[in-house]
């Protein structure tokens, strides 16, 4: 059959497409303005295989970034976080990583990301109970000096905000 085929593109194309993709094309240039209101993004899905056991995990990520004089596309941020994402990665990497992109690539004055996600290898191990979930928290630029953006950023992606 097929099924040799069909493991092999997942894993190329879609667990692991990240190789495939640069974080700073996928991100783009965006476009000039002056604004400097935060911009967040919640509940991205994302997905990335853990390097020390070979197994997907899954989650969402919530990204936020103060603009430095460019805007990108919601859609872009979307991207970088695949980018960034389908790669072998831990998921502490991924979440800082992410926030640091939108610093570097993305000319952000501040960036920050949280990612909860499912880990495989704790539903599979020894001591699973199935229903954990990882929460990882990245702050980069004017978030890390800014315990007041910081907490404006985690009331925005709290889940009771809708």
């Amino acid at each position: 059959g097929r099924s040799a085929q069909r493991v092999r593109e997942l894993w190329q194309h879609r667990l692991l497409g990240g190789y495939e993709m640069n974080p700073a094309e996928a991100l783009g240039d965006g476009f000039e303005d002056e604004r400097r209101d935060m911009v967040v993004i919640r509940g991205i899905a994302v997905h990335g295989v853990c390097p020390h056991h070979l197994v997907p995990f899954r989650g969402f990520a919530h990204v936020a970034y103060v603009p430095g004089g460019r805007l990108h596309g919601f859609g872009r941020i979307a991207r970088l976080v695949d980018a960034i994402g389908h790669r072998f990665t831990y998921q502490e990497w991924m979440t800082r990583d992410i926030a640091e992109a939108l610093i570097k690539h993305g000319q952000a004055a501040g960036a920050a990301c949280v990612i909860e996600a499912e880990q495989l290898c704790l539903l599979l191990g020894e001591d699973r109970r199935g229903d954990e979930r990882v929460v990882t928290q990245a702050f980069a630029g004017s978030f890390e000096h800014s315990p007041q953006l910081r907490n404006e950023f985690l009331r925005a992606i709290d889940s009771r905000m809708i």
